[in-house]
Formats: C-alpha cells, sequence, structure tokens
C-alpha cells in the first residue's frame, strides 16, 4: 500500500492544467490532501538486536547494535502534503559498539563478551 500511496503522490503533486491521463482524460488542477499520503505505519519487535555497519562494504569496520530483550514498536504517519512523524518506544534498549561486523544472531546479549570488544555506550534507555 505504500508504494501504491507514493506512486499516486508523485503522480498527483506533477498534475499541470493540460496534463491528460492515460485514457486522454484531463487531471486536476488543484492537488487536493486526499491525493497523498496518508498513511500509518506501525511494527513490533519482540526481543530485537538490530545491526547498523558504518560502513555496509567494509565488515572489518565498526558496527553499532542496538539490542532490548522486551521489545520495541516502531510508528510512521503522514497525514497530507506537510504533515509527517514518527514514533519509536522501547524499554530497556542498549546501544553497543563492535569492533567488526557481526550478524544479528551473532551478537545477540553481546554487552560483557570480552572476545569481540564490545563496548556499550547506552544501556537501559
Amino acid at each position: 500500500p505504500h508504494f501504491q500511496a507514493q506512486k499516486r503522490f508523485k503522480k498527483a503533486v506533477r498534475i499541470e492544467s493540460d496534463d491528460t491521463d492515460e485514457f486522454n482524460i484531463p487531471l486536476k488542477e488543484k492537488v487536493e490532501d486526499d491525493d497523498c499520503l496518508n498513511l500509518d505505519f506501525r511494527f513490533w519487535l519482540l526481543d530485537p538486536t538490530l545491526v547498523l555497519p558504518s560502513d555496509p562494504l567494509d565488515s572489518e569496520n565498526v558496527c553499532f547494535s542496538l539490542q532490548s530483550d522486551y521489545g520495541l514498536f516502531y510508528r510512521f504517519k503522514s497525514v497530507g502534503l506537510h504533515y509527517s512523524c514518527q514514533e519509536v518506544f522501547a524499554y530497556d534498549l542498549a546501544l553497543v559498539m563492535l569492533n567488526e561486523y557481526l550478524t544479528p544472531s551473532s551478537c545477540k546479549g553481546l554487552r560483557k563478551d570480552s572476545i569481540y570488544s564490545p563496548k556499550t555506550l547506552i544501556e537501559g534507555l
């Protein structure tokens, strides 16, 4: 649904007074809010471990891991042309820095393991 809404939005914004659609029917001159991205997207992650590499092309560079034992909630909302917001809720979130890239399953719970030299930057957020 997001890609369809985005396609519709781009089409609505590009409208000029003499434009017609594929059936040669004149398009509106004014862009209505109803023609735009009115989205409310939400997802929940239970027991997440997200890995954010500093350089996606080099696995030997530093990476960051977001970890939570309880979960994370994300919401994106847009209404019309001029309003959008994002919300993130987490409980007991930790940000850990690692010397090299590890897969999410490998770095699960790596807050104090000395083999990979993790450094916990934030705990209990």
